[in-house]
């Protein structure tokens, strides 16, 4: 029998995402709980399993606006956010649920944000938009990485920055939090974008913590170029990413890179 369950405040949420191989940070009870302190966007989840016990889970948001009406999304903010299950059939069955779902809840669409399709995701839905997922493999050691990169595009950048003398700070505190969102605002402004707002960052700092770090490049003491990872488990995100476009000759953002790596 599926139920709906509440991972913001069930005891057994945060052991299930830590143990599961397919859970990342978009499952975490820190990120799910900013983007609810932000957004009012509540998360709520559907499984097979006991509540006191979880074995599965499929995790989405209830949304209501009047310019798309009602729809489910799994998740909103988040770059990806898999179905937590062992098997095919326990995607089967939590997809047909949602659908059930969304049908007596009237929801004009549900969006799923796999990032890979299983064969129940694939032959029961249609594709809306595609990305593209990078993952690079920290294994083989620093050394072996920063040779795989592109000479030009990326080793010459990293040295370039190296002899531009760019200093990397990281931190959450709320003076790191301000120089990120003052770059933020210069870069989205540049790209003709509104900006998240500061309570965004704020939260994703406070409900995170330490899963969360803002490292910033700085040319001679002023901030140049900023980004903001998360972790869960051994898995590094890189979430967000400013920069004031005329110093991007000195290649702060590819240094920033290569100091998280």
């Amino acid at each position: 029998m599926v139920q709906e369950i509440d991972p913001l405040n069930d005891p057994p949420w945060p052991a299930f995402v830590d143990g599961h191989p397919g859970a990342s940070v978009f499952h975490t009870r820190g990120w799910l709980e900013a983007v609810y302190r932000t957004y009012g966007h509540e998360p709520a989840a559907i499984t097979t399993g006991a509540r006191s016990e979880l074995t599965n889970a499929f995790i989405f948001c209830r949304l209501h606006s009047w310019l798309t009406g009602r729809r489910i999304v799994s998740f909103p903010s988040s770059d990806h956010c898999e179905p937590l299950a062992d098997s095919n059939d326990e995607v089967l069955t939590l997809l047909t649920a949602l659908k059930e779902l969304a049908a007596s809840d009237r929801c004009h669409y549900v969006e799923v944000r796999p990032t890979s399709a299983s064969p129940g995701i694939a032959a029961n839905w249609s594709t809306s938009r595609g990305y593209y997922f990078h993952r690079l493999d920290l294994l083989p050691g620093s050394a072996a990485v920063f040779r795989s990169f592109h000479k030009d595009c990326t080793q010459r950048r990293i040295r370039h920055a190296e002899r531009e003398g760019i200093a990397v700070t990281e931190g959450r505190d709320p003076e790191t939090l301000r120089t990120f969102y003052a770059l933020v605002l210069e870069t989205r402004r540049r790209h003709g974008l509104p900006p998240q707002p500061m309570a965004w960052f704020s939260k994703i700092a406070a409900s995170l913590g330490q899963a969360a770090t803002i490292r910033c490049a700085r040319k001679d003491g002023q901030p140049i170029a900023a980004i903001l990872t998360l972790r869960h488990r051994k898995a590094l995100y890189y979430k967000y990413g400013a920069s004031v476009a005329r110093f991007h000759k000195c290649g702060a953002m590819p240094y920033l890179f290569w100091h998280a790596i």
